[in-house]
């Protein structure tokens, strides 16, 4: 019987001729059934060979948040110092402080992230490298709380200033007019000076400008009021982080007097250990030598006795 490959298109299916009659067996259900089980199929995880990247590339991440803190800290500062009693803006000062606010938060998760992974380090060399580049950065983080607590308490003042200096403005005079703020350019004095000399009309007839302005001061101390309990609750958070990083410290305090003691301990028992292999070592030289006398005498007497006795 002649037999011929017999070329199908369908890449499944594998037959040949026989007397000019295809015959082919269909692979196609065998082909879906592999396919299907390969899903149950789990590829192998790949060996971590390095245990500290992780560690290394969240270090370097905190570290960058720090820096960036550091800038905003800086431009926070600068435009506090450059904002009068009247020209201020408040609205990019309270972004600066909510993205420093993020920041400071990411940092303080980080950080207590790499210090769980420095406490449950294996080896005295990685151990070491871990805790140094830790009390790096929480010796930055400290440093930049403190930074941004003070900038806040300062940021309190300055407000509480601007409120007491409104305060001294805005008190009535013993004629009954007010005292307003100083103006910028002789045509918004003009005004001001007009205003005066019909202020005691408008006070008979009760003017609406007057109530208008009483409005906008009302208004301007409740921003201000505002302002100062979100930096009353922004302090609070930012004891409740020094609290935290406190009881951080203690603990890391703790276990590194544990590591100290163990370390002792260690010592101590590698001197024992010393000490033990130098005694077996002279036991040992000792019992040589006493066998080298007892053959040394039995030679003695084995030679006496083949030249003298036989």
């Amino acid at each position: 019987m002649v037999q011929t490959q017999f070329a199908i298109n369908n890449p499944f299916q594998q037959g040949i001729n026989q007397k000019d009659v295809p015959t082919y067996i269909d692979l196609t259900q065998q082909f879906m059934k592999i396919a299907n089980n390969s899903s149950s199929f789990q590829l192998p995880k790949p060996v971590n060979n390095n245990p500290n990247k992780e560690f290394f590339e969240q270090s370097a991440v905190i570290k960058k948040r720090l820096e960036i803190t550091e800038e905003r800290l800086n431009e926070f500062n600068k435009q506090q110092r450059k904002q009068g009693l009247f020209d201020n803006d408040e609205g990019k000062l309270n972004e600066l402080l909510g993205l420093i606010k993020d920041n400071i938060d990411f940092v303080q998760k980080g950080f207590n992230k790499l210090a769980s992974q420095q406490q449950n380090t294996s080896g005295y060399t990685n151990f070491q490298l871990r805790k140094t580049i830790v009390e790096i950065i929480q010796a930055q983080f400290i440093d930049q709380t403190q930074n941004f607590k003070k900038s806040i308490q300062n940021r309190s003042a300055i407000l509480t200033q601007n409120h007491q200096k409104i305060n001294k403005i805005s008190k009535p005079q013993n004629d009954g007019v007010s005292r307003r703020p100083a103006f910028k350019n002789r045509k918004q004095q003009q005004q001001q000076e007009e205003f005066n000399n019909k202020s005691l009309d408008y006070d008979i007839e009760g003017g609406g400008e007057q109530e208008s302005m009483l409005k906008n001061d009302n208004r301007y101390y409740q921003q201000r009021k505002n302002q100062m309990s979100n930096i009353s609750e922004k302090l609070k958070e930012i004891g409740g982080m020094f609290q935290t990083l406190a009881s951080k410290v203690k603990l890391q305090d703790i276990i590194i007097e544990r590591i100290d003691k163990d370390t002792e301990s260690s010592l101590n028992n590698v001197q024992k250990s010393k000490k033990n292999l130098l005694d077996a070592k002279k036991k040992a030289e000792s019992t040589r030598a006493l066998m080298l006398k007892i053959f040394l005498i039995l030679l003695v007497f084995a030679t006496f006795y083949i030249v003298f006795l036989l």
